[in-house]
C-alpha cells in the first residue's frame, strides 16, 4: 500500500471539499461488451461536467484508483481543473479487496491533511466501478 504524504500542497482554496476517490475495475474482462470504453466515457463526461459547473469544480476533488493485477493510483486529489482524466486500458486479473483498502488509506491520508491544513470537508465518497468479483484468495473480511 502506497504511504500518502501531502505535506508539500497546499490549499488552492479553502472552500469545504469533498473527496470523490473513483476506485475502477481495469482487469482483462472489462474488454468485454466494451465495457472499458463505457468507463472511459463515463469518466471523461463526469470530470467535464464537474469542470463546467463553478461551485462544484472549487470543492468536490477527485481522486483516481484503478485495480487489476496490480493496484495503482492514477490521479492524486485534485480538483477538477488541475488533472486530465486518464485513458484507462485493460489488463490482469482483479484485485478489489486491495483496491478498496489503497481507496481507504488514501480517504484517511487526505482527512488528515484537510484537519492539518484548517480545511473544512464533508464526508468522502468512494465510488467502486466493477463488472466482476474479486481474484481467489483474497481475504475479504
Amino acid at each position: 500500500m502506497a504511504e500518502y504524504d501531502f505535506g508539500a500542497e497546499s490549499p488552492s482554496n479553502f472552500t469545504d471539499k469533498t473527496l470523490c476517490c473513483l476506485l475502477v475495475d481495469t482487469s482483462g474482462s472489462m474488454d468485454m461488451n466494451d465495457a472499458i470504453g463505457e468507463l472511459n466515457r463515463g469518466l471523461k463526461e463526469f470530470h467535464q461536467q464537474i469542470k463546467d459547473d463553478p461551485n462544484t469544480s472549487t470543492m468536490l476533488e477527485i481522486a483516481l484508483i484503478e485495480f487489476n493485477s496490480r493496484v495503482d493510483v492514477l490521479v492524486n486529489p485534485a480538483l477538477a481543473d488541475d488533472f486530465d482524466m486518464p485513458h484507462l486500458k485493460t489488463a490482469g486479473t482483479t484485485q478489489l479487496v486491495t483496491g478498496v483498502r489503497e481507496a481507504m488509506a488514501l480517504v484517511e491520508a487526505r482527512k488528515t491533511w484537510y484537519k492539518e491544513t484548517n480545511q473544512k470537508y464533508k464526508r468522502p465518497w468512494v465510488i467502486l466501478i466493477t463488472d466482476g468479483a474479486p481474484d481467489a484468495g483474497q481475504d475479504v473480511y
